[in-house]
């Protein structure tokens, strides 16, 4: 789809909330049914949106609901696509196609906020997927959801039955530690809230060495995870991730860090060695 649109199609800048949405639909039946968050328009491509959103409603039944509801405003098209971000100037600038000259100096930043997206085509299919580490997510971890979602769905990343939606795209390694050749692995855990968000984090039962360098990658890795962002449920789901960051001599000099996820519950972190 964005190949469809991208370089075609006038940009059409708008700001829309809840009850201009519920508006459009005409109180129709989905707006009986659904209450869409609010969210804004970064560009309208009258085929497809970019829009962004608070994190906390990138949740499985919030973003069907808006994605049908904005779908609903345009029944005269066959094919609609809706992209959503959890940053405005991310939804404002991205691009999904490489541009004359290369890709804004922004352009990977903006990336990663792009989490999920939704797919229309009449008489064909009706997907929402998920993209947990932004528009670079492999296809192995991005999930493709049918619409009508299934109860309960099966995402390819997930913790305790709840699908992982936005994370692992803020992990942060230290400079310092990526001068040293040594592999640091730890155990996290915490608690996955009923609205989707991480609590409690903290390291489990797994020693962990009393350097400098292993103190500074667990605290990166549970600010990570703090940042999580899973679907809702109806109870307090206890998580564990075993995490281990090294640097590898394969990839470029100061490369960033690459994520490695490894269900059901194992995150590598690799990166290029900064002499």
């Amino acid at each position: 789809m964005l190949a469809l649109i991208e370089g075609t199609i006038p940009f059409r800048p708008a700001r829309l909330g809840l009850a201009a949405c519920l508006v459009w639909i005409g109180g129709g039946s989905l707006s009986a049914q659904c209450r869409p968050p609010n969210f804004r328009v970064g560009q309208d491509y009258i085929a497809a949106m970019f829009i962004s959103m608070d994190l906390r409603d990138f949740t499985l039944d919030r973003l069907t609901c808006l994605a049908q509801t904005l779908r609903n405003s345009r029944s005269d098209r066959d094919s609609f696509a809706v992209f959503f971000f959890d940053s405005h100037e991310a939804a404002r600038k991205f691009r999904g196609m490489p541009v004359e000259g290369g890709q804004p100096p922004r352009w990977s930043q903006w990336a990663k906020h792009l989490h999920a997206s939704y797919s229309f085509d009449a008489g064909k299919e009706e997907t929402l997927s998920l993209t947990p580490m932004g528009f670079a997510t492999a296809t192995a971890l991005a999930s493709k959801l049918d619409v009508p979602i299934a109860t309960p769905p099966y995402c390819h990343v997930e913790l305790a039955n709840r699908c992982l939606i936005a994370g692992l795209d803020r992990i942060a390694y230290p400079t310092e530690a990526r001068r040293s050749s040594s592999e640091v692995a730890f155990v996290l855990a915490g608690t996955i809230l009923p609205n989707g968000r991480v609590s409690a984090v903290h390291l489990a039962d797994r020693p962990i060495r009393a350097d400098r360098t292993s103190q500074r990658l667990a605290q990166a890795a549970i600010r990570d995870l703090q940042t999580w962002q899973f679907d809702t449920g109806k109870t307090r789901d206890t998580m564990r991730i075993e995490h281990s960051f090294s640097t590898d001599d394969s990839l470029p000099e100061g490369s960033p860090p690459q994520v490695q996820w490894t269900p059901p519950n194992q995150v590598k972190i690799r990166a290029g060695k900064i002499r």
